[in-house]
């Protein structure tokens, strides 16, 4: 729900064409953004592995490629459709 809340705001929807342009580039920014998506996808990686302990996962999954898409349907349909996602249809 917090991806959600940060992608339909406003300030968010217009500085991340410019966050796209900027990574581009190898500034201080860009170090900083490593860095938070490392810590993001290793808490990802964490949720993943206890859903693979308690078998609601299947044991084959590649951890990588669903840490990419469980946002991207998100950010696909608020950010390049520009249409709403609302809580029940996250859940």
């Amino acid at each position: 729900m917090m991806m959600r809340r940060a992608l339909r705001h406003r300030l968010v929807r217009r500085i991340l064409p410019d966050i796209y342009a900027e990574s581009a580039r190898k500034s201080e920014l860009v170090v900083a953004l490593t860095r938070l998506a490392q810590a993001r996808r290793a808490a990802g990686t964490a949720l993943i592995e206890r859903a693979l302990a308690r078998g609601e996962l299947n044991a084959n999954i590649d951890v990588k490629i669903a840490l990419d898409m469980i946002p991207s349907a998100l950010y696909w349909r608020i950010i390049v459709t520009n249409r709403s996602m609302s809580k029940a249809q996250i859940e």
